[in-house]
């Protein structure tokens, strides 16, 4: 467990959250996994990652919409929000004396298999996002050096383009095109509201969103992919070797907590 007794209470409000998360879909027979280091700290440390400041889930789309319905449902305490009006939807706890805590959604689309659709698919996908995407994910994706600088220029101007659209057209929009064009057979998914990866950390097979289980995770369980060896070693090849502390990347998610 950190040491840092502010990390340790961000812990401690992520875990609620994410019990919170596990609890409405039990409830209503829906399936999600942890997702990115939220997955990792999950199998190799049994709970978060020491030094991580954030949480990841994701679904299939389908579970995805039926998650939505249920949890516009919920009533909850005044200190837990729920976001869907931006690229990555999130749940927000907010406490009085306490660092403000999020837990991000991200949803799996279907994606042709044959690779000139799919780089039409993804291209489309960035150029979309760019419509609803806001200063703080463009900052953010700047201090992971994510961009070389045109692309930079050019990913902040349709940014602006963006913000001459009716509120929520955007986000339709993106959401319209990843759910209906380039879906090939659907048998093959992506992550249609991630951050951007090398295309093949991009593409894997729709039954990785079909089978799920439980592992312990803290003082509870938690679901994951049921083949979650194969997604980890995709993406943190020998994964259960600790790697360094990314500053970089814990700036940025601070750097996004304060703009909340």
């Amino acid at each position: 467990m950190p040491s840092n007794p502010e990390l340790v209470e961000l812990h401690q409000d992520l875990l609620f959250l994410l019990k919170t998360i596990h609890e409405i879909c039990q409830k209503n027979a829906i399936c999600y996994t942890l997702h990115g280091g939220t997955l990792l700290g999950a199998i190799r440390e049994k709970g978060f990652i020491p030094w991580d400041n954030d949480a990841d889930v994701a679904f299939s789309r389908k579970e995805y919409d039926r998650f939505i319905q249920c949890i516009q449902k919920e009533h909850f305490v005044d200190n837990i929000s729920f976001e869907n009006d931006h690229r990555v939807p999130r749940l927000i706890l907010k406490r009085e004396g306490r660092q403000t805590v999020f837990v991000d959604f991200f949803i799996y689309d279907y994606i042709v298999n044959n690779r000139w659709g799919v780089v039409l698919k993804i291209y489309g996908n960035m150029f979309l996002r760019a419509f609803i995407d806001d200063s703080v994910n463009l900052t953010a994706a700047l201090m992971r050096k994510k961009y070389s600088p045109w692309k930079y220029r050019l990913y902040g101007f349709f940014q602006k383009v963006g913000r001459l659209l009716p509120d929520g057209v955007p986000l339709r929009l993106f959401t319209y095109y990843n759910t209906h064009f380039l879906c090939g057979k659907r048998n093959q998914i992506f992550r249609s509201n991630d951050g951007f990866q090398p295309i093949d950390k991009w593409l894997l097979p729709a039954k990785e969103m079909e089978e799920f289980k439980i592992v312990a995770f803290e003082d509870t369980q938690l679901m994951v992919h049921a083949n979650y060896d194969e997604i980890l070693t995709l993406f943190y090849g020998d994964y259960m070797t600790p790697k360094q502390y990314d500053d970089v990347e814990t700036e940025a998610h601070d750097a996004m907590r304060k703009m909340m």
